[in-house]
């Protein structure tokens, strides 16, 4: 089961329990409100680190950085020798590659926010 399903069962359980809670007069207790607040910061708070959990996208991500970041090493280590020409060819593929890395490991760390955000209905 997954993260989203528990979540909404835990909810559901929460707030029957409240009902019969108030039903049996707990509403006229003092710590009521405070109980009742209590809940919602939970529910939210669980929807926001749910919110936080990875996509199933990330190995794969995390996979072209590890092949991104060999061919930089390679690179560096083919054209230390090269002439003006091939090494300003060498920099500028080098600046792409780091580029792109940098702005995977971005999309990597939180795949919820940014350019690449995967939406998820359930929340909103």
């Amino acid at each position: 089961m997954g993260a989203y399903a528990v979540q909404v069962q835990a909810t559901s359980a929460i707030g029957k329990a409240s009902i019969e809670a108030g039903r049996a007069g707990a509403t006229k207790l003092p710590e009521w409100n405070l109980l009742t607040e209590a809940i919602t910061s939970m529910s939210a708070d669980a929807t926001q680190r749910i919110a936080q959990l990875p996509s199933s996208n990330v190995p794969t991500i995390l996979l072209m950085i590890g092949i991104l970041g060999v061919t930089n090493l390679v690179l560096t280590a083919a054209f230390q020798a090269a002439r003006r020409g091939p090494n300003l060819l060498l920099i500028g593929i080098m600046a792409g590659i780091t580029g792109l890395l940098m702005f995977l490991v971005v999309e990597a760390s939180n795949p919820y926010n940014g350019g690449g955000a995967v939406n998820i209905p359930l929340l909103g």
